[in-house]
């Protein structure tokens, strides 16, 4: 593996890195710090690249329904052509944000267009990477369900670091999380609980303010679920740098976003 010095004004101990944690409480201070930080052109990100994203599915499940009421293999087309939209430009987003949060951890924050073209750059491989793992995913499921659960576990810890910021492919993602496969499952389910139940309630808002299926439910809950996307980019950067921490006790943040700017 290259090895990249630190950079920035961040040096090991680890405890005082903004990204990389010795525990899981540092670990969600940290999630919650990258949300501090950088919430303002995190939000420019998600709006701009997330919500056409959201507003293009809608589009793209009317074209297919032809607003008649669906048949059963109708209604599964449409599902899928407008999720297939939606994670495009999610993981679009998801590329941007990481950008964003590692450059303003080592006190270089760049504006969200910046990071949008950042992202652009990267846009291929991190769209066909995430478009297989989904897949990867989808199959493991169907399979075992336990198989689907794990893979959903590595994609979701190391996918989107190890290809926006080490340019690699799938199998670093494995190679990554297997090392510390428990205690990375244990803090995504964390998350994971909070963020359901956080998606109910938006649900219940939701329900009584907008009609089913319309437009303006999108747009509320598009709206309302900005805190769990930003919150997710927050966990998708530390517990990357986490990871690589472990593998490597140099790697900090400024050795990631030298890795990142290279």
């Amino acid at each position: 593996m290259a090895m990249y010095p630190p950079t920035g004004s961040y040096d090991h101990p680890a405890s005082a890195d903004p990204l990389v944690p010795l525990g899981f409480d540092q670990w969600m201070s940290k999630v919650l710090g990258v949300v501090r930080r950088s919430w303002q052109p995190l939000v420019v990100v998600q709006v701009v690249a997330a919500l056409p994203g959201l507003l293009l599915s809608g589009a793209a499940e009317w074209v297919v329904l032809g607003g008649a009421p669906p048949a059963p293999a109708d209604a599964v087309g449409a599902g899928l052509a407008g999720g297939l939209i939606a994670i495009v430009f999610a993981l679009f987003a998801q590329g941007a944000s990481v950008f964003v949060a590692i450059r303003d951890a080592v006190g270089r924050p760049v504006p969200a267009s910046d990071a949008l073209r950042f992202a652009a750059g990267r846009a291929l491989p991190l769209l066909g990477w995430g478009l297989l793992a989904g897949l990867i995913a989808i199959v493991g499921y169907v399979l075992l369900i336990l198989p689907g659960i794990y893979c959903t576990i590595v994609f979701a810890a190391a996918l989107t670091g190890v290809v926006i910021v080490e340019r690699g492919s799938i199998d670093r993602a494995f190679t990554l999380v297997n090392r510390r496969f428990l205690p990375t499952a244990g803090r995504l389910l964390v998350i994971a609980v909070m963020a359901f139940a956080y998606s109910i309630a938006v649900g219940v808002i939701v329900s009584i303010f907008t009609e089913p299926g319309g437009l303006a439910e999108r747009l509320l809950t598009g709206l309302l679920m900005l805190p769990v996307s930003l919150v997710s980019v927050g966990v998708a950067v530390v517990t990357y740098a986490e990871l690589r921490f472990h593998e490597n006790p140099s790697v900090s943040s400024g050795w990631l976003a030298a890795e990142l700017e290279r």
